[in-house]
């Protein structure tokens, strides 16, 4: 391969590869479409080697952003389904869980 064709060819980061592999665990998690979520990555040419491809700065913080907002509804959701448990016990009068396997 020629000098001049080197300078075409690229390697993709091993943070790349694993972005896309989250991005499949995220679509089968939520069951959203992953080609929209590739198509969103950013990539850009590594300050250390100019033939790999990683993942610009922008996207990762977006990502983040993006992660951080999902944790935050799982933690809403988490205590709206521990109060609701919580106050269909007591409307059943015993303040805790049912036992389904205690006799009466």
């Amino acid at each position: 391969m020629s000098k001049q064709e080197e300078k075409d060819v690229f390697v993709v980061a091993d943070s790349v590869w694993n972005r896309i592999v989250q991005i499949v665990q995220e679509g089968m998690l939520m069951g959203i479409d992953v080609a929209d979520l590739m198509r969103q990555i950013r990539l850009q040419k590594s300050s250390d080697d100019s033939n790999t491809l990683v993942l610009t700065e922008a996207y990762k913080e977006r990502i983040k952003k993006n992660h951080q907002k999902l944790l935050l509804e799982a933690e809403q959701l988490k205590a709206k389904h521990e109060k609701d448990d919580k106050q269909s016990s007591v409307i059943v009068g015993t303040g805790k869980r049912s036992n389904p396997w205690r006799h009466h």
